[in-house]
C-alpha cells in the first residue's frame, strides 16, 4: 500500500465517520418503539444503509422492506417515491429515507406518498445533508435547512429537526470532501483537514428549538409522527 493509498483510506474512514455519525443510532432508537411484525420502508438506502437497517429490524423482529428507482438496486418495491402512481400499500409503521431526500426531485409529493403508505401513528425518519458538493449528478436537486424541513415535514406530521454538528464540524467535513475533488488543491486542503480531525469529536445528533441550530451543520436528522 502506497502512501497516497493509506491517506486516501483514512480520509474515506473520517468522511463516512462524520457525514454520517449516528445516524443509524438514532434510527435503531426511533425504531425500538414498534411492535414486533412491524412493517419498515427504506428508502433509496441501497448499499450500507440498507444492510445495516436489515441487521437492526432482525434484532428488533421488525419486516425491513425496500424501495428504490433503480431496479439494479434489486428494491422489494421498483418505484420513485415521488411519482404520482398510487401506492397501494397503507401498513407500514415507519419509512426511513437516510441522505436521500436531497435526490427526490418530487419532494412535496413523496411526503404526501409517504403519508399514505403509514399507518396511524407511524413514524418518519429522514436525513439530509447541508454542508455537501453536488454528488450523485445530475440527481442532486437541493439543501435543506431547518426551518424548510420543519415547514414542509409540519405539513404532514408531528415533526421535531435535529442537527450533526455545528459550524466547525460542517467547515471540516467540506474539507474532508475535497478528497472528492479532481483538483491538487482540493486534495491539500483534505490533508490538512485529516489532521484537523483527529483532535475533532465525532458528531452528534442533537434536537433542540429551531432558532438554536447552528446556521451552518453537517446536516439535519428529521423525526415525525403520523397523527392524522
Amino acid at each position: 500500500m502506497t502512501v497516497k493509498d493509506f491517506l486516501y483510506g483514512l480520509a474515506l474512514k473520517q468522511i463516512k465517520l462524520r457525514t454520517r455519525a449516528g445516524l443509524i443510532q438514532a434510527t435503531e432508537f426511533e425504531l425500538q418503539s414498534l411492535l414486533p411484525e412491524s412493517r419498515v420502508l427504506s428508502i433509496g438506502g441501497y448499499g450500507t444503509t440498507d444492510t445495516q437497517l436489515d441487521i437492526i429490524c432482525s434484532k428488533l423482529n421488525l419486516q425491513l422492506i425496500t424501495l428504490d428507482i433503480d431496479e439494479n438496486h434489486m428494491p422489494d418495491i421498483l418505484a420513485d417515491i415521488g411519482s404520482s402512481q398510487i401506492f397501494q400499500q397503507s401498513d407500514f409503521s415507519a419509512v426511513i429515507a437516510l441522505e436521500v431526500f436531497e435526490h427526490i426531485q418530487e419532494y412535496e409529493r413523496a411526503l404526501e406518498n409517504i403519508h399514505k403508505m403509514l399507518v396511524p401513528g407511524g413514524l418518519i425518519i429522514v436525513s439530509t445533508p447541508w454542508i455537501i458538493p453536488v454528488h450523485d449528478k445530475p440527481a442532486d436537486f437541493r439543501r435543506y435547512t431547518h426551518f424548510e424541513l420543519a415547514r414542509i415535514f409540519g405539513k404532514w406530521f408531528t415533526t421535531e429537526v435535529g442537527y450533526r454538528g455545528g459550524y466547525t464540524q460542517s467547515v471540516l467535513v467540506l474539507g474532508l470532501r475535497g478528497l472528492m475533488t479532481g483538483g491538487a488543491s482540493g486534495k491539500f486542503i483534505c490533508v490538512l483537514s485529516l489532521c484537523v480531525s483527529f483532535f475533532c469529536k465525532k458528531p452528534k445528533i442533537i434536537f433542540t428549538e429551531l432558532d438554536k441550530i447552528p446556521d451552518s451543520t453537517i446536516g439535519y436528522f428529521v423525526r415525525g409522527i403520523k397523527t392524522s
